[in-house]
């Protein structure tokens, strides 16, 4: 039996282990987009994280970083902590600001 015919979805309906999307009830094709809806905010999010991670490493990289060595000089350390604090700030800021625009 496949995975899709011991789910929830579908159960009750169409003959076991018929699984597909067509023997799904209509309530459990909602429940199924929703979820799959769930997933993909999800993904986007974890999309977005990466990216801004990205967008800080490079800023601050070009701001803080000297010659690199096997370690971080305390004025780079602190470098790199005010940039990405700095960073984290104005983007909270800016989408506070376009979120209030918007309304």
């Amino acid at each position: 039996m496949s995975s899709w015919g011991s789910s929830s979805y579908g159960s009750g309906s169409g003959s076991p282990g018929s699984g597909g999307v067509g023997s799904m009830t209509e309530a459990d094709q909602a429940r199924m987009l929703q979820e799959l809806q769930q997933l993909q905010a999800q993904a986007e999010s974890q999309v977005r994280v990466q990216e801004a991670l990205a967008e800080i490493t490079d800023k601050c990289w070009d701001k803080c970083m000297g010659k690199p060595g096997t370690k971080l000089s305390s004025s780079e350390e602190s470098c790199f902590s005010n940039c990405a604090e700095r960073f984290l700030e104005t983007s909270v800021f800016i989408q506070r600001r376009l979120l209030k625009d918007a309304n």
